[in-house]
């Protein structure tokens, strides 16, 4: 189908924050999906005659439960607020249709168009009940980049050029100064932020800028300044 494959989340337009306070999403998770909506990677495919939607990490990807395509079978979930619903799927025309029915009340529903566009995907929320809605672009998740010997690489690949300028500022730098990206943690991170009384969404998101988050660190005018690196702002 024409939604099959990976893909990347560049950008939103629309009702997006309105949209999730209506659904009552707390903030630290309307935060989190902020992110996944800009820059997160997905990967949209039929098995066995069901939708199936996957989270793709650096690390471990997040697979959803399947949802068959008639229409008509609801499979049962969460919603990021928390709200017990029920997933159901088709295909209409040439378009994904994604309906979530909230359990304690029928009437009230979430509803997602996906189509093609160009050579990317849009998919358009519409909160039933409140009216609001925002849809994400999408684009094919290789961007085109390619390295010295034209094989092609992701965007959030670093590639390292090294100049005679650059080794000049490097040397007059701290040692801690650069761009850098955390790959791994060890130790009692999740005890740490347990008793530290972070909440649990806040947890899981340090726990992603832990494990493959960009961070830059440089001095100022004496100061130390530590800056989080997102794909749209820092």
């Amino acid at each position: 189908m024409f939604f099959e494959g990976r893909w990347r989340a560049v950008k939103t337009e629309g009702e997006f924050e309105p949209f999730l306070r209506d659904r009552g999403v707390p903030f630290p998770i309307r935060k989190m999906i902020r992110l996944m909506s800009n820059g997160g990677k997905f990967e949209f495919a039929i098995k066995n005659g069901a939708y199936v939607e996957t989270e793709i990490g650096r690390f471990s990807n997040k697979v959803n439960k399947p949802i068959p395509l008639d229409g008509k079978t609801g499979i049962n979930d969460k919603s990021p607020a928390g709200e017990e619903i029920i997933k159901y799927a088709k295909i209409e025309g040439e378009n994904l249709i994604l309906t979530n029915v909230m359990k304690k009340d029928q009437d009230d529903a979430v509803d997602a168009e996906v189509w093609a566009e160009g050579n990317g995907l849009r998919k358009r929320m519409t909160n039933r009940k409140f009216g609001t809605s925002f849809t994400v672009f999408l684009e094919p998740l290789y961007s085109g980049y390619t390295t010295n010997n034209n094989s092609k690489v992701e965007d959030d690949s670093l590639v390292n050029i090294t100049t005679q300028q650059q080794s000049k500022e490097k040397e007059e730098r701290m040692f801690f100064e650069g761009q850098w990206r955390a790959v791994d943690t060890q130790g009692d991170f999740d005890q740490f932020m347990y008793d530290r009384g972070v909440p649990f969404p806040i947890r899981k998101m340090i726990r992603l800028m832990s494990n493959g988050g960009t961070f830059e660190f440089v001095v100022k005018n004496g100061a130390y300044v530590e800056i989080e690196i997102g794909r749209f702002s820092n």
